[in-house]
C-alpha cells in the first residue's frame, strides 16, 4: 500500500513519481529545488532523519 511508504526523494521528478504513487515523500536537497506540496516533508540533510522523522512523514496530511 504506497499510502504506508514514505519516499526519499532528492529531484522534483522523484517527487513527483512518488506523489503520483500515492507515497508520503522526505525530500532532501539537491541541485534542483522540489516546492512544497501535500504529503511532502522537507528534511536539510539525511543526517537528521530518523525514524521518528519517517514515522512523522506517515502522518502529514
Amino acid at each position: 500500500d504506497p499510502a504506508a511508504c514514505v519516499a526519499v526523494e532528492d529531484s522534483p521528478d522523484g517527487t513527483a513519481s512518488a506523489d503520483a504513487a500515492g507515497c508520503a515523500v522526505l525530500v532532501v536537497p539537491s541541485l534542483l529545488p522540489v516546492a512544497p506540496g501535500r504529503g511532502r516533508t522537507f528534511a536539510r540533510s539525511l543526517e537528521e532523519v530518523d525514524l521518528g522523522v519517517l514515522s512523522d512523514c506517515l502522518r502529514r496530511p
